[in-house]
């Protein structure tokens, strides 16, 4: 839902825009007729409606039919595969032993799958799923040359409806996979489903909201509301990571663990920079943005020039906050 409130003594209007779970503010122009329409209703202040920013409006994509905004560079590709259980997974050590069957949901290309497989062998089995095709097809190659094949299978499917068994894992992990997610609750069921009862789950997600990064320049600051933006038109929650623990709860679990922290090993300065310009290009000129009515052409060259001043400072800092939590299946 869309509203609209004019801004006093000028042409402007004021956006408020409630996109899935959380609100965009944003002062627009007044250029159309229809929006003049709007603006000179009847006294009210706020006012309603559905023919502006509709594709922002409209709600998330359905369960299964989410994009994954970050996409699948080079950059972040190498990023996945040098993830290890021992840094981007400590607090799962504990709980993870040699036999055990574990179930990696949004695996990607396998790093941190293939790290699970040695923590659970000799005897253990690992699963990963991805929606990807590319992904799964990466991932297997990735155990064959790490010689894991035998330990390591990935699978075509997404965390909605998974294809095994009731009570066939003892951990069940999704790592990066929850916050891209339109109906989280609904994938943390059917994961458990697959969970054996006393098993172990465990999510980490990145946090938008508390990303730590400066300059902080209007660009700069523009293209992280943009990437926000873009993530719940694709049936995402850029700030899922600090509703983990919520999940867990109502999902019935007993919490084991609950962490927050800075990873700097995930993105540097220059690779957060380009990440972001890389998404206000691509909507751009791949996605319709400008006639969308997502951003305009003045707003987009903004965000990546200053992008482009954030790289070329010494002195930047760009950290991603993540959210982790464990928690056990009741027995």
């Amino acid at each position: 839902m869309i509203w609209i409130k004019p801004d006093t003594g000028s042409n402007f209007v004021i956006l408020w825009a409630n996109v899935h779970s959380y609100t965009i503010v944003r002062r627009r122009q007044v250029t159309s007729k229809r929006q003049r329409e709007i603006v000179s209703a009847p006294n009210g202040s706020v006012w309603s409606t559905e023919t502006l920013c509709t594709d922002m409006a409209s709600g998330p994509p359905p369960p299964g039919s989410e994009v994954y905004t970050s996409g699948y560079d080079a950059n972040l590709m190498k990023m996945q595969m040098a993830k290890t259980p021992e840094v981007q997974a400590a607090f799962l050590l504990p709980y993870l032993k040699p036999g055990q069957a574990l179930l990696d949901c949004g695996c990607g290309p396998g790093g941190l799958s293939l790290g699970f497989a040695r923590l659970v062998s000799p005897g253990g089995r690992v699963h990963g799923i991805d929606r990807e095709a590319e992904m799964v097809q990466k991932a297997n190659e990735n155990a064959e040359a790490a010689g894991l094949a035998d330990v390591a299978k990935f699978h075509q499917a997404n965390a909605y409806s998974l294809p095994f068994a009731d009570a066939t894992y003892d951990v069940v992990t999704g790592w990066g996979l929850i916050l891209y997610l339109s109906d989280p609750q609904k994938a943390i069921r059917e994961m458990l489903r697959v969970l054996k009862p006393g098993g172990v789950i465990a999510f980490l997600s990145a946090d938008w909201g508390g990303c730590l990064y400066t300059p902080e320049t209007p660009g700069v600051v523009a293209a992280m509301q943009y990437f926000e933006k873009m993530m719940a038109k694709d049936g995402g929650d850029a700030h899922c990571g600090r509703k983990l623990k919520r999940m867990i709860a109502e999902a019935g679990l007993e919490p084991l663990h609950v962490g927050y922290r800075y990873d700097p090993n995930i993105i540097s300065p220059d690779v957060g920079a380009d990440f972001l310009a890389k998404h206000v290009t691509e909507s751009v000129e791949k996605q319709g943005a400008l006639e969308k009515g997502w951003t305009t052409k003045e707003e987009a060259d903004a965000m990546l020039s200053g992008l482009e001043e954030f790289k070329s400072d010494p002195d930047a800092v760009f950290v991603v906050s993540f959210c982790e939590v464990a928690g056990r299946k009741p027995v």
